[in-house]
């Protein structure tokens, strides 16, 4: 478990048929070939990908028929152990499709009770002039039998949420309600299962249209373990898995979500072997919220109350719509906790391997409740947290806060390695230059992440300029692997107020997979342009930091000065209790959003403005929105990564503490390193330097013991 990553960038070249980037290679190679012809040309891949400079492979068996042919393992297991054999390293993507969990439609075959479920609402205001007619609502086709049914009265045109009755009871032979109560006006929920494939990407998919597993069951998660790694690459295995394989690669699981039908266009030309199912157009769809099996249970042991008085306040608003919003989705995330992150990674641990990959919609925040839960939470417990960005696009990379969530989890929980899956997949402009290449791994190196498993085809450039993005990103593993990511702010990532805001999932509109209300985004990317060093926090992490003299602790020994709270509506009561006790230890909180008070906050804050923003140590003279910075420390040194995102070149002076020190600067295509010029006053050192469009430099400070 204590291995580290090669350097060099690992390449995702699932069953060695198909990269997604590379559609211009024959899909049918191997298709043709005996098992040694087979395994000859994985390892005349094998050979070509370390001559181009790549450190490991993410790999699997062949997709077809997955995981029932003896053979794929055979080859899988040749091919591994070559690969370790010429120094790559080999972790295992974990599905045939994404998103992990189905294992290509395996876990739930035989096994309907483990499919992602929603809860959907049908509501009505009825009107009851005879206390002898019932009130009937059909279950809909597609759904369940009555789950839950909840009735109120309304009074002058309101409804009196205070005199609510669960008639769950009130079941007909077909499944739907039937009621009899007074006569009166009256407004009725009831609420139906129904498996989430309909209305959703997983019967729309490009690859495999099937049914999906639900990620906040501990079984089903179970499952997908047994068969992928238990009864599949574990059984198929000559010795202990961990001999060959050092990591797993978990790809996007999350809870399906509404989507309006489209059938894509590209279904027919991407190759395909898998089980496949077909949506039932019939279905209806109703608003709805995720569900698990077992949430009613745990949120009575939970929370000493049946959900079902509270499941209208998920669905509109009324005065409990924020605190049922925040237990509802606050349980579903500690299921999801439970069932995949925790599960997947002791499980491995025990193996000796190591779990990373990464979760859906990171650059969103609005839907992390209904997708998965807390991201933070979720990213601390993995191995080797992990983030995405299918893109090479400045504009997107610049301020990337999927990849802060990623380092962010890594820092706090004392993990030394932080992954992202790169590629250029839905770049608008596919002119791929060899510069936009380098400048998007050093974007991605800035913002903390130091494991490169890259989606980039193969081909994507000539070989002379692949090895040239190899090596740039070998050089900066090389830098900034180690030491100690520095920083002296904390960013709240308010997961309290995102289940607050969730409303369900309706009928008109599909999920904005990047929606950020709240703004959360807007904040980091002030502190980035202004190379601020921060990690977010959430609730859970924030409360077990110790108070120093003026500062928080982290886990990691940093001392944090400033806490950064994103333009909230209200802030949770424990976290409101802990910021208190920290000002009052000398802690800066500070408010990004308009001057107002904030509901739950019991004590003074400042604002963003320009006399309270958090400082930086190596500050520019003049701002510019292009240029974004990172420092870490190692030993005696502090080395500060400054990345020119633009296509433009700019002057720029910087500065920074000095004591007794010296400044060097390193060439990051030869790291050879040369003394800098610079000045000293008061002990600040001011450089002047010509960033060049889209080009990375590294100032190394050497201190004396006393500087920063």
């Amino acid at each position: 478990m204590s291995r580290i990553t090669p350097h060099g960038p690992l390449q995702i070249v699932h069953d060695f048929k198909f990269v997604a980037l590379n559609v211009k290679d024959d899909y049918s190679v191997l298709d043709g070939l005996d098992r040694d012809g087979k395994v000859a040309y994985i390892k005349g891949r094998l050979d070509r990908l370390r001559a181009l400079g790549y450190g490991g492979v993410v790999m699997n068996i062949d997709y077809t028929d997955y995981m029932r042919v003896p053979e794929a393992f055979d080859i899988f297991f040749d091919a591994a152990a070559y690969a370790k054999e010429i120094g790559l390293a080999v972790w295992i993507y974990d599905e045939q499709y994404y998103p992990s969990g189905a294992a290509g439609g395996l876990t739930l075959m035989g096994h309907p009770e483990l499919e992602a479920v929603c809860l959907a609402c049908v509501s009505r205001d009825v009107t009851v002039e005879d206390e002898l007619a019932a009130i009937r609502i059909p279950s809909p086709c597609g759904y369940s039998e009555l789950k839950y049914a909840v009735i109120a009265p309304i009074v002058d045109g309101e409804v009196q949420h205070d005199k609510r009755r669960d008639i769950s009871d009130s079941r007909d032979l077909g499944g739907g309600l039937c009621h009899h109560t007074e006569v009166g006006r009256w407004r009725v929920w009831c609420f139906f299962l129904r498996p989430l494939f309909e209305h959703t990407k997983f019967c729309q998919s490009t690859r495999a249209t099937r049914r999906y597993i639900s990620v906040f069951n501990k079984e089903a998660v179970e499952r997908f373990y047994d068969v992928t790694f238990r009864d599949g690459y574990m059984a198929h295995a000559t010795g202990p898995l961990s001999d060959i394989v050092d990591a797993v690669f978990t790809d996007e699981p999350y809870s399906p979500f509404y989507t309006p039908t489209v059938v894509p266009e590209c279904r027919t030309y991407f190759p395909s072997v898998s089980i496949f199912e077909k949506a039932n157009s019939e279905v209806p769809i109703y608003p709805y919220v995720a569900w698990g099996v077992t949430l009613a249970e745990k949120y009575e042991e939970k929370y000493g109350r049946s959900i079902a008085l509270s499941l209208p306040d998920l669905f509109e608003e009324t005065p409990s719509t924020r605190a049922a919003r925040v237990e509802f989705y606050s349980l579903l995330s500690d299921m999801s906790l439970e069932a995949f992150a925790m599960q997947m990674s002791e499980r491995l641990g025990k193996e000796g391997i190591h779990l990373s990959g990464h979760y859906y919609g990171e650059e969103g925040f609005d839907n992390q409740p209904i997708f998965y839960g807390n991201i933070l939470d979720h990213l601390s417990l993995m191995g080797i947290p992990g983030c995405d960005a299918l893109w090479s696009d400045m504009d997107r990379l610049r301020y990337s806060t999927s990849c802060k969530l990623a380092s962010s989890a890594a820092h706090l929980s004392g993990r030394p390695e932080v992954m992202i899956e790169a590629s250029n997949m839905v770049d608008a402009d596919q002119n791929i230059s060899l510069a936009r290449l380098k400048a998007a791994m050093s974007a991605i190196f800035v913002h903390g992440v130091n494991v490169i498993t890259s989606y980039y085809g193969e081909h994507l450039l000539p070989d002379g300029d692949m090895q040239a993005f190899t090596t740039h990103i070998r050089n900066l593993s090389r830098l900034f692997r180690g030491g100690k990511y520095r920083i002296n702010t904390l960013l709240y990532y308010p997961f309290e107020n995102l289940c607050a805001r969730r409303e369900p999932l309706g009928l008109v509109e599909g999920c904005d997979v990047g929606a950020d209300s709240i703004g959360i985004g807007k904040t980091a990317a002030q502190l980035m342009m202004r190379q601020v060093g921060f990690d977010f926090i959430g609730k859970r992490q924030l409360l077990g930091l110790k108070r120093g003299d003026g500062c928080l602790i982290a886990p990691n020994g940093d001392r944090v000065e400033f806490v950064v709270l994103p333009a909230l509506l209200w802030l949770d009561g424990e976290v409101s209790e802990f910021l208190a006790a920290a000002v009052e230890s000398g802690v800066r909180v500070i408010f990004d959003g308009e001057v107002r008070d904030i509901d739950g906050v019991n004590f003074a804050h400042g604002f963003m403005c320009e006399g309270d923003y958090p400082t930086a140590m190596l500050t520019l003279k003049k701002e510019n929105q292009y240029v974004i910075t990172m420092q870490k420390t190692e030993g005696m040194c502090d080395r500060f990564l400054i990345l020119n995102t633009d296509t433009e070149g700019y002057p720029i002076t910087a500065s920074l503490p000095i004591s007794g020190g010296r400044l060097t600067i390193t060439d990051l295509t030869t790291l050879t390193e040369s003394e800098m010029d610079y000045t000293v006053c008061d002990g600040v050192a001011t450089v002047k330097l010509e960033l060049q469009p889209l080009e990375a430099t590294v100032i190394t400070r050497y201190n004396d013991g006393t500087a920063g």
